[in-house]
Order: structure tokens, then C-alpha cells, then sequence
């Protein structure tokens, strides 16, 4: 004997689990997420590097097409301009290795996951 089954015409309840159902890999980011963020307290590393897969999954678009505009941003501001931030890149590499590395690694990974994650930021394909 099984409960009432639900009819597919009616529209979801909202509410924890449908949302979770629904969501599944936000919902795993964010998990991700908040784990990253109290890890750094303990293990600013891993922590850094958690938080740093998620920052870099949802945002490689940016990241990405930033880093490939570098030589422009050298051209149209000068060499001096293009120095600070290479310096900047290198105190952040320093200062916290494992949110630039994490990043770097989420922003690798993203293409591999396909429509799975959505981002405001991808290009349309072709």
C-alpha cells in the first residue's frame, strides 16, 4: 500500500526539499561553500581552496576572458599599469595560495560540467 501519488498537473509546494531536488548543484555549492568558509578559519588553505573551486566555477567566463584581455589592458595602460597587477596576482598567490589556486582549478573544471551549473555568464553556443 503506497500514500497518495502526486499528480504532475499540480504545481510544487515550495519548501526545503523540492528546492534541493530542484537545485541540486547550487545546493552543493553552497554547501561547499559554507564548509570553505569555516574551514578557513582552521585551515585557511583549504579552506581558501574550497571556496576558491566554487568562485571559480561560476565565474570562468569572466575570469577567463579577463585574463586573455591582460596584453590589452598592457597596450592601452602601459607596461607600469600591467606590472601592479601581476604583483597583485603574486601577493594574492602568496597571501592565500588556496583561493587563487581553487579558482584556477574551478575555472578548468567548469567547461567539463557542461549545463549542469548555469551561470549568467555563459557565452551562447554556436
Amino acid at each position: 500500500m503506497t500514500g497518495p501519488q502526486p499528480n504532475p498537473n499540480e504545481p510544487q509546494k515550495p519548501g526545503f526539499g523540492n528546492f534541493v531536488k530542484n537545485n541540486l548543484w547550487e545546493t552543493i555549492s553552497y554547501v561547499v561553500l559554507f564548509a570553505g568558509l569555516i574551514l578557513s578559519i582552521f585551515n585557511p588553505v583549504l579552506g581558501g581552496a574550497l571556496v576558491g573551486i566554487i568562485l571559480g566555477i561560476y565565474f570562468s567566463q569572466p575570469i577567463i576572458d579577463k585574463t586573455l584581455a591582460f596584453k590589452d589592458l598592457v597596450v592601452q595602460d602601459g607596461i607600469f599599469r600591467g606590472f601592479i597587477v601581476i604583483a597583485a596576482v603574486l601577493a594574492l598567490l602568496i597571501e592565500a595560495p588556496g583561493l587563487l589556486l581553487g579558482t584556477v582549478i574551478g575555472a578548468w573544471i567548469r567547461p567539463f560540467l557542461g549545463k549542469k551549473i548555469s551561470s549568467p555568464y555563459d557565452k551562447p553556443e554556436v
